[in-house]
């Protein structure tokens, strides 16, 4: 149980607009709307409030908001580019006695760090999924069976279980309650090169990759999830026609980073594709040397316009030091012929400044994303 009217503000802190990422959130946070989502199933009675700084609110807009309102907690999805913001979010939260959490990828991550450094301005650091020990938090269960939480008392660092939450417990994605008129305009002034009109929002089919956290996992990976696991096609479907359906998206982006991982899954993802009354496009990410002519045609059917690609890199020395088995650079282009051949764009990513990295190498990455 919990008091009435308790607020809980979920925040995802502004990122520092040095980096031009802070430029491109064209969608609501799909962490913190899942979140929400589910808080409002599980504890009907607490006021759940999302303030978005990636678009709608400056860390000032934040912090003055906190000190007006005065929540009962503060929760932070942080990155390492937003960590100075979240530190003086945290600050306005504790001077109204709110009680501090953060989580995402890098609070994963970087838990223990966190927790030990910024005792007195983190009260609690939520690593892998976060619903349930956001539940239990508000629910005041004893903190020591709470899974999935790290924090510091008097200088001790205490970490709990981790444990995945099943998606069967995960209510279909909605974004009924957003405000969407703030992305809609910065969609609209973008040089975003899509066939979509209006509204663009996220969901996410798995979580994970199916090479992170085995010998394939590549070296820069910092990803939350240590495996790869998907929702059931029929519970993704519910996902899609409730954003195209009830939220109006005309263009669909699925932010799980291995959309093609299981072959079996993806065709009874096809298999069931169900009516939907209004036209979509759909994005997704994907990995080049999973990319084969008959998935690519599967895809198409999904209405998949789009693909992200961590190419990497057009060196094979740099290809071997970075983890990315049975990757080629060979690979790389084979992939985005069949995604061409199937009217599909790709959108070719690389890293810079890899393991290994030369003129040399850099001429040969050049050379790959001319092809």
């Amino acid at each position: 149980r919990i008091m009435k009217n308790q607020s809980l503000f979920l925040i995802f802190t502004p990122i520092d607009h040095l980096y031009k990422d802070a430029d491109t959130h064209y969608a609501p946070s799909l962490g913190l709307v899942a979140l929400k989502n589910f808080l409002a199933r599980a504890l009907p009675t607490l006021n759940v409030v999302i303030l978005d700084g990636s678009v709608c609110y400056t860390t000032e807009d934040i912090v003055q908001i906190i000190s007006s309102n005065r929540p009962d907690y503060v929760g932070q999805s942080i990155q390492l580019i937003s960590y100075k913001n979240n530190l003086k979010i945290a600050a306005a939260a504790k001077a109204v006695g709110a009680k501090t959490i953060v989580g995402g990828h890098q609070a994963t991550q970087m838990r223990k760090e966190i927790a030990i450094n910024q005792e007195n301005l983190i009260d609690f650091v939520v690593f892998g999924d976060g619903e349930m020990a956001l539940c239990d938090l508000i629910r005041r269960r004893d903190l020591r069976e709470i899974s999935n939480l790290a924090y510091c008392r008097n200088g001790v660092y205490i970490e709990n279980s981790f444990q995945n939450i099943p998606f069967s417990e995960i209510p279909a994605t909605d974004y009924s309650d957003i405000d969407l008129a703030p992305y809609q305009t910065l969609l609209r002034s973008s040089r975003f090169n899509t066939s979509f009109s209006d509204t663009y929002l996220r969901v996410y089919s798995h979580k994970g990759c199916g090479n992170r956290g085995g010998s394939e996992a590549c070296v820069f990976c910092g990803r939350a999830d240590v495996n790869v696991r998907f929702k059931t096609p029929g519970q993704y479907w519910m996902d899609i026609k409730n954003v195209v359906e009830r939220n109006g998206a005309d263009y669909i982006f699925d932010v799980g980073d291995d959309f093609i991982a299981s072959r079996h899954w993806l065709e009874k993802v096809v298999a069931l594709k169900p009516d939907i009354s209004t036209s979509y496009d759909m994005g997704i990410f994907g990995r080049a040397n999973r990319v084969t002519e008959d998935k690519a045609r599967l895809l198409k059917s999904l209405n998949v316009k789009d693909v992200v690609i961590g190419f990497e890199t057009g060196d094979p020395d740099i290809m071997a030091n970075i983890g990315k088995k049975r990757t080629t650079v060979t690979t790389s282009v084979q992939a985005a012929e069949y995604l061409f051949q199937n009217d599909i764009d790709v959108c070719a990513s690389f890293v810079l400044g890899l393991p290994g990295e030369s003129e040399r190498s850099l001429e040969s990455t050049i050379e790959v994303a001319g092809r």
